[in-house]
């Protein structure tokens, strides 16, 4: 009346190749979760600017060692060195005929930025939007000292 279900199962053989299934779903998961999810965010502390951003290293800069602060929009992304890209952030070291290598922590669906020129480093940030963006580089520019 009742038949085993050890028959239902699949037989050995198959063990490796649903092992295979389910790690390639996990890895599909992982990399969807990565592409398209991600925050970048702002600190502002008495004498610095932190800037976090998910599945990179935090960033410090410090307000008395920036040279120079400018807003602009379409600013050129180069190429990557090192950096990590989604289809959200760009995070990390770029290199670029008009900055040359630069660090960048900006949405990648955003066209204005931030270029900041700190101790012969040139860093490059923005927000989720162009007026979200013209914020930041405003209160940004209250926290640095007047040169």
């Amino acid at each position: 009346m009742f038949k085993k279900i050890s028959n239902y199962l699949p037989p050995k053989t198959y063990k490796p190749l649903i092992f295979t299934g389910i790690l390639a779903l996990v890895l599909v998961l992982i990399f969807a979760l990565t592409a398209f999810t991600g925050e970048i965010n702002y600190e502002f502390k008495n004498d610095s600017l932190t800037v976090n951003a998910s599945y990179h290293k935090s960033l410090e800069i410090k307000y008395s060692e920036i040279d120079s602060i400018e807003f602009r929009v379409n600013s050129d992304v180069g190429k990557r060195d090192g950096a990590f890209v989604s289809d959200k952030l760009l995070l990390g070291n770029f290199e670029s005929e008009q900055y040359g290598e630069y660090i960048r922590y900006s949405y990648k669906n955003n066209s204005s930025s931030i270029i900041i020129k700190a101790k012969n480093k040139t860093i490059i940030l923005n927000d989720k939007t162009d007026s979200e963006t013209k914020e930041l580089y405003s209160e940004i520019l209250n926290w640095v000292p007047k040169k």
